[in-house]
């Protein structure tokens, strides 16, 4: 599954630049699938829809942070193979956002990569302490 993390963690990333150059917050949530082919297949992206894009009259989402914009976009999340997923977040998930992928555990979520905890350690503990849950943090 390192494949898979890879690649969420880099779309995950390159989608919280472009979140920061439209001068909206730069954290953002990555799902990847590897299939049992081993292909690997983007589940879903999303970025903190907190504060609008410059330049908009729209007004911001105040509950989409990175984790939830991704999974609020899922049409059906329960027919997704969780199991087969590593999420990716660019930085360590507050505890709504822990709620929300604990919710994904209980759907087969059994892998998360987090690129930043240093500056904010979230609750990647306690996605951790999840059984069978791996969480891979890229920074201490």
């Amino acid at each position: 599954f390192a494949e898979a993390g890879f690649e969420a963690t880099k779309l995950a990333l390159d989608r919280a630049t472009e979140s920061l150059a439209d001068g909206r917050i730069p954290i953002s949530g990555a799902a990847v699938l590897l299939t049992e082919g081993g292909d690997l297949e983007v589940v879903v992206v999303g970025h903190n829809g907190r504060i609008p894009p410059s330049g908009s009259n729209e007004g911001g989402y105040p509950t989409d942070h990175g984790e939830t914009a991704a999974i609020r976009q899922l049409p059906d999340a329960e027919a997704v193979d969780w199991n087969r997923v590593v999420f990716a977040t660019t930085l360590s998930p507050c505890v709504m956002c822990g709620a929300a992928l604990t919710w994904l555990w209980n759907l087969g979520l059994r892998r998360i990569v987090v690129a930043e905890s240093a500056s904010f350690g979230g609750t990647a503990a306690q996605l951790s302490a999840l059984e069978g849950m791996t969480v891979v943090s890229l920074s201490r």
